[in-house]
């Protein structure tokens, strides 16, 4: 599915996604999220969560689709909820104590993002990684509701190295009347734009010419 995604078969992952089915294959909410099916991933996560309620990678995989479905009030409460845990995080956590499970962290993988140590993981950089991650989703989120307090609460978190940092600095700049900063965020993220819509332009370039 992830391959026929990648390569914009839509039809053939949507067919391995049936295969699978027909096999008894447990389904992925992230095989669906591919799909762009926003409301079967939902469900499927909604799903897998009365199993496994402190679940991060869940909470995470709804939030997409929330954001996806433009299900603003639902994911504002979510990621507010999801924040609150993360704020809890030690700066040395002990991995027992952790509030969640995660896939990110693994005794004995060496493939995670977060290894742990003589059962100890750092914190400090799981809770910076978490947030980075539900920061996007919850600013956008507030932007569409019109809360700036929960806008300048999470904006601040993603990394103005992303054309979302930019922009939304460029947002409270203005709404400060700091014009100034307003500008150079605003440059700034016309340049983060063009590098990503150069980026995207040449893949789909090399996808649609290469080998023929």
């Amino acid at each position: 599915i992830s391959i026929n995604h990648e390569l914009q078969q839509s039809e053939a992952a949507y067919g391995a996604l049936q295969y699978a089915k027909h096999h008894n294959i447990k389904i992925k909410g992230l095989w669906y999220e591919k799909l762009n099916q926003w409301e079967r991933a939902l469900r499927n996560y909604d799903f897998l969560k009365t199993n496994d309620s402190s679940n991060m990678d869940i909470h995470l995989g709804r939030m997409r689709c929330m954001q996806a479905l433009g299900s603003w009030s639902e994911l504002r409460e979510l990621a507010t909820q999801i924040w609150d845990i993360t704020e809890t995080l030690r700066d040395e956590q002990p991995v027992s104590l952790l509030p969640f499970s995660t896939s990110l962290i693994d005794r004995t993988s060496s493939s995670t993002v977060f290894n742990s140590h003589q059962g100890m993981v750092n914190g400090r950089e799981l809770k910076k990684y978490l947030q980075q991650k539900i920061a996007p989703m919850a600013t956008r989120a507030a932007w569409s509701l019109g809360d700036m307090p929960d806008l300048e609460k999470y904006y601040i978190h993603i990394p103005d190295t992303k054309f979302e940092g930019a922009y939304y600095r460029a947002v409270d700049a203005i709404r400060n009347d700091n014009f100034r900063q307003a500008q150079d965020s605003i440059d700034l993220a016309r340049e983060l734009l063009d590098v990503e819509l150069t980026t995207l332009a040449n893949e789909s370039y090399n996808r649609a010419y290469s080998g023929n």
